[in-house]
Order: structure tokens, then sequence, then C-alpha cells
């Protein structure tokens, strides 16, 4: 039979779980935030390793906006080159490969990417 404590009962047993999610939802966006910035930090580190002029931001800003250009456009073969040279890098730098295994846009040739790196 239907009881009015019961419900209350229901009811606390629902606010407890509800502020549970909560806690755990707060606690999600703040893992999410740190993760974006330890991220951002190991892209800083990497990008200082090449010997990039960081403190130009311009000279940063336009250069990646040619990339993400050529990325946009589908230019697979510049693509391809630019994972060819992380690859290179990564390699002489003693840096873990995971996120480039495999980021090959087609199985086109890829020039010799040289000592750039």
């Amino acid at each position: 039979m239907p009881s009015v404590k019961r419900l209350n009962s229901l009811k606390k047993q629902q606010d407890k779980l509800r502020e549970v999610i909560e806690k755990a939802q707060r606690e999600m966006k703040e893992v999410a935030r740190k993760k974006v910035a330890e991220e951002s930090g190991i892209v800083f580190e990497q990008a200082k390793k090449t010997g990039f002029p960081m403190e130009n931001t311009a000279l940063l800003i336009g250069v990646l906006l040619e990339g993400k250009s050529k990325i946009d456009s589908h230019d697979n073969k510049a693509v391809n080159r630019y994972i060819a040279l992380y690859k290179e890098f990564a390699d002489k730098n003693g840096i873990p490969m995971e996120e480039a295994e495999d980021s090959s846009i087609e199985d086109e040739d890829v020039d010799d990417v040289g000592a750039e790196c």
C-alpha cells in the first residue's frame, strides 16, 4: 500500500542521487579542464623544442592558419608531410608517438623530410 513516509524517503534518496550526479559532473568538468591544460602544456613544450620563436605570436598564428587552411582544403599531401615531419621530430626527441601512429590521410608518397626538424 502506498505511503507518504515511503514517498518522502524516495524523494530524499532521489535528492541524494541528484547531488552525487551534480558533484560528479563538476568533477568531470574540472578533470576535462585540467586535461586540456596538460595537453596544451605538452604541445607548447614540444613546439619550443623545435626552436620555433614561440614569443612571436603573429608568426605562430600565421603558420597555424596556413596549416589549417591546407587541412581544411583536404591537401592530403601537405597533411601527410606534416605528419611525417612530426614523426621524425618525435623520433629525434624521444616523444611518444601514440597520436601520430595512424594519422596519415592517404597512402601518398611524402617527400624526403630532410633535416628540417
